[in-house]
């Protein structure tokens, strides 16, 4: 389509419309039954309306902007200050941004504490949208700011020193935290959590990662000492990232159906147990006594034996997670680079269909992650067997 065949075609149909409306207004038409000239006439403008769009559409393409832009670089005819220079820029310049460069936000303890009332239950489940309405109502957006992203970007440029062959990349694609882990120290102590299938452990470092975030203690802890320093405030980007993979799991389980296993029913599990756990109360401060309860809860008994096995629910767990990684010094560093590794993990196991079909959308973060990790050598699709070699791109700061 994006070739001068393609465009002389597409504008050689608009024309062949436009002339047989144009000869339909000016044809004798008193034989025939004023009926079927209003709806000819409807056809015909709406067949030219819509060809028309298409058009259009299509000349101020990012593909068809490109090309012109290409072609008159090789031809040095590229004038900043030429109209067809300027007619180009304007073109772009009214465009909307692809990406809004936010990040969708999704909290399972959240979720579990909104309670509807009892006559909006009964009309979504007469219609039967409810997981609708409730990805409506319990998603918001957070920007992903400059920060962020140089904390993404530092922890995979930070990886990639390591991939050195294809068997590296694939090692270090395959991780899910363990490599930080290892790399900090905490193989041992926090390994278990990232050892278990991949939802699971994405639902247990949800799950911790909001626990720790909203204990109070943390006034005085190591998160409220960013706004006097330069360091990045990791407690924050963690429950960013932490909500967002949520969110994909959640709301977007085709970017996650090569890799969630039983995600879905693993979350619907753990919300009915924490519903069941969590008092019926509407006081104001029910978000910070629900983790307050939580805190609470005796670690000294196997979850196991509390939600019986038939349940997958990660509730206790997490609860358990969240006290372990209370005893770190670096806490926040620390499950800041697990969640950006349990990031990259998805980037680069999401199919590329689902990859292409949020593109079309304005695109994802975790498409974004899945580029910087191919430019950065750590693209297990584009491994080449044969001498080791991978595609690279050495970044210096």
């Amino acid at each position: 389509m994006h070739t001068v065949p393609g465009y002389v075609l597409r504008g050689v149909c608009t024309s062949l419309i436009l002339a047989s409306l144009l000869l339909f207004v000016f044809t004798n038409k008193h034989n025939y039954d004023r009926v079927d000239i209003c709806i000819t006439y409807a056809l015909l403008s709406g067949a030219a309306g819509l060809d028309i769009v298409a058009l259009t559409m299509l000349l101020v393409s990012d593909l068809a902007v490109i090309s012109i832009t290409t072609r008159l670089i090789q031809l040095g005819k590229k004038d900043e200050n030429s109209i067809v220079s300027r007619f180009l820029e304007k073109i772009q310049s009214s465009k909307n941004p692809k990406w809004s460069e936010s990040m969708s936000q999704y909290n399972l303890i959240d979720f579990c504490l909104n309670k509807r009332p009892a006559y909006v239950n009964l009309t979504v489940r007469i219609l039967g949208v409810p997981d609708v309405l409730d990805h409506f109502l319990c998603t918001s957006y957070e920007l992903v700011d400059t920060s962020l992203k140089h904390f993404i970007f530092t922890e995979l440029k930070r990886k990639s020193k390591s991939a050195n062959d294809s068997k590296s990349i694939k090692m270090l694609c395959s991780c899910r935290g363990s490599w930080v882990l290892e790399d900090r120290g905490y193989q041992n102590q926090l390994g278990w959590s990232v050892d278990s299938e991949f939802d699971e452990s994405l639902l247990l470092w949800h799950i911790a990662t909001d626990i720790c975030y909203n204990y109070k203690s943390e006034v005085n802890g190591e998160g409220a000492n960013h706004a006097n320093t330069a360091q990045p405030d990791y407690r924050k980007m963690s429950r960013h990232i932490s909500d967002y993979m949520l969110y994909l799991l959640v709301v977007q389980p085709s970017m996650m159906s090569s890799m969630a296993g039983i995600g879905l029913i693993r979350y619907r599990d753990t919300c009915a147990e924490a519903k069941i756990f969590f008092p019926r109360q509407k006081s104001k401060d029910k978000l910070i006594k629900a983790r307050r309860m939580l805190r609470e809860v005796d670690i000294g008994v196997d979850p196991k034996y509390v939600k019986g096995d038939r349940s997958k629910s990660v509730l206790f767990d997490a609860v358990k997670l969240a006290k372990q990684l209370d005893e770190l010094p670096n806490k926040w560093m620390i499950i800041g680079e697990v969640w950006v590794e349990l990031l990259s993990y998805s980037a680069s196991h999401c199919r590329g269909n689902a990859h292409a079909a949020r593109l079309s959308k304005g695109g994802e973060l975790l498409m974004f992650v899945w580029f910087l990790m191919v430019h950065l050598g750590l693209g297990e699709q584009f491994c080449i067997e044969a001498g080791h070699a991978s595609a690279k791109l050495i970044v210096d700061k």
